[in-house]
């Protein structure tokens, strides 16, 4: 019989290959850095995504990486249009949102009985992770009409509200 095994386990198969390769440590002698460095930050958000959506523990402790987070100038390629350049500025919030995720999830994986300061910290970070969204992250009201004519951009604006809310509704 084939064991099944979880998309858990296949994301800490690519965690363990990538921090094997050293993906999760600065390599800007590299040529490549630009691009270990997203490949490193993708897991960071698999990772997130996985956990929160499971109930699971993540893999990656951000103590353990120095990689920076990654700025418009890591994402940038020659001839990116409009809607490229808005996708990239909405990842971009989501791996900020990703490191406010590992806070929460950190919190509530810890103990049962959680201080009313730990969650009024989680909510402030939350709420300042709100405030400071780049404006093509914005929710607006266009997002949701016309939605047959909405960009690739509109979709990921709505699931990165989407995995939010999730978040605060913790």
């Amino acid at each position: 019989m084939v064991e099944q095994r979880h998309t858990w386990f296949w994301v800490y198969q690519a965690i363990g290959l990538a921090q094997g390769l050293g993906l999760h440590r600065t390599m800007e002698h590299s040529p490549q850095h630009k691009f270990w460095a997203r490949i490193w930050w993708c897991c960071v958000v698999r990772d997130r995504l996985i956990a929160l959506g499971t109930g699971r523990p993540m893999h990656i402790n951000s103590l353990d990486c120095n990689v920076p987070m990654l700025s418009y100038s890591d994402l940038e390629e020659e001839g990116d249009d409009d809607e490229q350049l808005r996708v990239k500025a909405i990842f971009i919030d989501l791996l900020k949102l990703c490191r406010c995720t590992e806070v929460v999830l950190s919190l509530f994986t810890a103990a049962a009985d959680h201080q009313p300061d730990q969650i009024d910290l989680c909510k402030d970070m939350l709420h300042h992770w709100v405030s400071n969204l780049d404006p093509s992250s914005r929710l607006s009201d266009e997002c949701f009409m016309n939605t047959a004519r909405q960009g690739a951009d509109a979709a990921y604006k709505i699931l990165l509200h989407l995995l939010h809310k999730s978040e605060t509704s913790m």
